[in-house]
């Protein structure tokens, strides 16, 4: 008979009579061998906490008393992790927690009371436990399908006189395994309510073949049923922060992610440093990094600037023509290049255009994210949610590039036509108003004050009046730059040229350097969305960044890492960390579960698709207003799943779209709501341009409760009217 558990220790190996496999916090698991089944010896399992300093097993206790280094103790915050094999010819693995004092007979008698059943006992007070929080993580098959079962049950008395009777089911799970995905699955069981003095976490399959599987168990304390609560009111606290600008966004994060840490030590356990570190996402960092370095390079050629005169006469000094300009060119973009890219990309060119026109770049800022949010929503490759809703539903054969760019793409140009209205109607002051009035109010003052210099005053008088009259006509050059903007009509034959002779490329063989690494760069991000070339965004912008600066011969190294903006990078790990342990503690899990049973109320048919598609897309865009939208795609996806198995009698791809708008269109809403957008801010700071989360709402958010709206008539019209599925 092979044993259920082997690992690195025992291959070429025969099974010995016991085995040690210990997690990252040294959690010490006894495993039982077929030697010990056969011979009628278990043992128990225990976490350092429990064990004293002399708890070193080297050997399997068979004395008539347990020995000393498993005497029980009350506590919570109890964890046991096991790693092993499971097949339907072999094993269940069961998992007892009991009450009181280990049972004080000898561990004999446990090979009689569970009879065949491969058992782990933990002894502790469970009054103290509130939740159990249970991860079953399960590798893919090799050829066929099974079924992953596992169950919680209770027993009224301390430890039940046999293995099979005198439980009561509590709450049950089971999950299809296959060849394509390997299954990892975090489950919650309340247990303030259940009143059982032992309950039993048991794990079963019908697969033919061995299956390699994890099975990770938290016990967790009273405080484990107010951890939703808790991490929403820090998230509050966070937004608090940033919504009234009282410290800045940066600092926001970083504090938010230290007190959601905290709670979740308290609440569950201490996460490691290595396991906090994990939770960045080194691919968003690691390409803004690169990008950066490659955009803080270009800057140095005066690229940007004779770009902006460029875009300047494109629009004919017209402010509502440059902005369609940008943001079309934005569009056109962003479905394949992701909008943090184009973003970098843009938005150094947008500042400098602004300068050279003296506008207030932010109203184009703002608008250019906008639409790089909404446009990447289009293809599966250009918003990150998109991709892993693509990976998650692959396996269906429903979900591919060309069906999501088919239903996507036509909701996602309502969108853009939808929000070029709108933000004419907002931008109608930007549009009546000179961008100089300020000048236009200076020059009148400063005319006033020439008026009342008397000539006759002497020398003195004259050299000043003198002096004024220069400063009058350098400010008349300003503000007929800005009439020709603000009219919309051609600037002087003279003006032109003379920005032109002012703003030039001044470093030629650099500029084809970077033109070139830049070129390549976007290219190979193209490539990636039809080419399988196992080569990252992150890796990408990186190499490009590495070779740009052999070929740029930089000798001061610093003064391109000046141009890093350090401050967005560091907010983003901070806010990933945030959001991880915001994700811990059951805060997208809870949103997630009560959607789905909110649905499940409404009657089944068109009544509940509609019902459905509405509440995936406005749900998905509250949140994706709120937090990173990519934690709770990872949620939804098996949520999605669940509502459109038989039971629900909902079809998959029109719930996968509704999912897909909810949670792209809903980051415009708030200044952090996408990463483009924080982009876009440290941009602009970078400047001398603050972009304040107040300024962005008044724009971001009606534009998101249009997008939203426009998605989910187009999603009801076309899949619930015209079932086009």
């Amino acid at each position: 008979m092979n044993d259920p558990f082997l690992d690195a220790d025992d291959l070429g190996e025969t099974p010995q009579d016991y085995d040690l496999l210990t997690s990252a916090d040294e959690d010490v698991v006894l495993r039982h061998s077929a030697y010990m089944r056969q011979s009628g010896t278990y043992g128990t399992t225990t976490p350092p906490s429990i064990m004293t300093s002399e708890s070193r097993i080297n050997e399997v206790e068979t004395d008539d008393e347990p020995p000393a280094s498993f005497r029980a103790a009350p506590m919570a915050n109890l964890r046991v992790l096991l790693r092993g094999v499971l097949s339907a010819k072999n094993f269940k693995i069961t998992l007892i927690l009991c009450t009181g004092e280990a049972p004080h007979w000898p561990l004999r008698c446990l090979s009689r009371l569970l009879n065949s059943v491969v058992s782990y006992m933990l002894a502790y007070d469970a009054s103290e436990v509130s939740q159990l929080d249970v991860t079953l993580a399960a590798q893919k098959l090799a050829s066929e399908t099974a079924q992953i079962a596992l169950e919680l049950q209770g027993s009224s008395s301390d430890l039940p006189s046999s293995a099979a009777g005198n439980w009561t089911k509590v709450e049950d799970w089971s999950a299809q395994l296959d060849p394509e995905h390997e299954l990892e699955e975090k489950l919650e069981f309340e247990l303030h309510d259940v009143h059982y003095k032992t309950v039993r976490v048991v794990v079963t399959t019908n697969s033919t073949l061995p299956i390699a599987l994890e099975l990770h168990v938290l016990a967790a304390g009273g405080l484990a049923k107010h951890q939703v609560v808790i991490g929403m009111a820090i998230l509050a606290m966070v937004y608090t922060m940033i919504i009234f600008n009282l410290i800045h966004h940066t600092i926001a994060a970083l504090m938010g992610s230290f007190v959601a840490l905290a709670a979740l030590s308290i609440i569950h356990e201490r996460p490691s440093f290595e396991t906090v570190v994990s939770w960045i996402d080194y691919e968003t960092v690691s390409l803004l990094f690169g990008m950066m370095v490659i955009v803080g390079v270009l800057t140095d050629t005066g690229f940007f600037e004779w770009a902006a005169v460029r875009a300047y006469k494109m629009a004919n000094g017209d402010y509502w023509r440059l902005l369609v300009l940008l943001c079309i060119l934005m569009s056109i973009l962003s479905p394949f290049v992701d909008s943090v890219t184009t973003m970098l990309l843009f938005g150094p060119m947008t500042i400098r255009l602004c300068s050279v026109m003296d506008l207030d770049p932010l109203p184009i800022i703002i608008a250019e994210v906008l639409f790089a949010n909404i446009s990447g929503t289009s293809t599966a490759i250009g918003d990150p949610p998109n991709i892993l809703i693509v990976n998650g539903f692959k396996h269906t054969g429903l979900i591919n590039f060309g069906s999501f760019s088919a239903h996507v793409a036509p909701g996602v140009l309502l969108c853009i036509i939808g929000v070029f209205i709108l933000l004419k109607r907002l931008y109608r002051e930007q549009l009546k108003r000179q961008p100089v009035t300020r000048k236009m109010r200076e020059i009148a003052i400063w005319q006033m004050t020439v008026s009342k210099i008397n000539a006759y005053d002497g020398e003195e008088a004259k050299i000043v009046r003198k002096k004024l009259e220069e400063h009058i006509k350098n400010l008349k050059n300003v503000v007929r730059e800005g009439k020709a903007v603000g009219k919309g009509n051609l600037a002087e034959a003279e003006y032109v040229a003379e920005i032109e002779g002012k703003y030039v490329i001044t470093n030629k063989p650099l500029l084809i350097k970077s033109g070139i690494v830049l070129l390549i760069v976007v290219f190979v991000f193209f490539l990636e969305a039809f080419v399988e070339l196992h080569l990252s965004l992150a890796w990408t912008a990186l190499i490009g960044a590495v070779v740009l600066l052999i070929l740029a011969d930089v000798r001061d190294i610093n003064t391109v890492f000046e141009k890093v903006e350090l401050g967005t990078l560091i907010y983003f790990a901070g806010l990933f960390v945030l959001l991880k342990a915001l994700e811990e503690l059951g805060v997208v899990q809870f949103i997630a579960d009560h959607t789905a049973s909110l649905i499940g109320q409404f009657p089944e048919g068109k009544i509940r698709l509609a019902v459905a598609i509405t509440l995936l897309v406005w749900v998905g865009g509250t949140i994706g207003g709120v937090i990173d939208n990519i934690p709770f795609t990872q949620t939804m996806i098996p949520v999605v799943a669940r509502l459109a198995s038989d039971d629900m009698g909902l079809p998959l791809t029109p719930l996968v779209w509704a999912l897909v708008f909810g949670c792209c269109l809903g980051g415009n809403a708030t200044l952090i709501g996408a990463p483009a957008n924080i982009v876009a801010a440290g941009l602009a700071e970078q400047q001398g341009y603050k972009l304040t989360f107040m300024h962005f709402f008044r724009i971001g958010f009606p534009c998101c409760l249009l997008t939203l709206l426009i998605s989910n008539v187009y999603l009801l019209v076309t899949h619930v009217l015209i079932p086009w599925y």
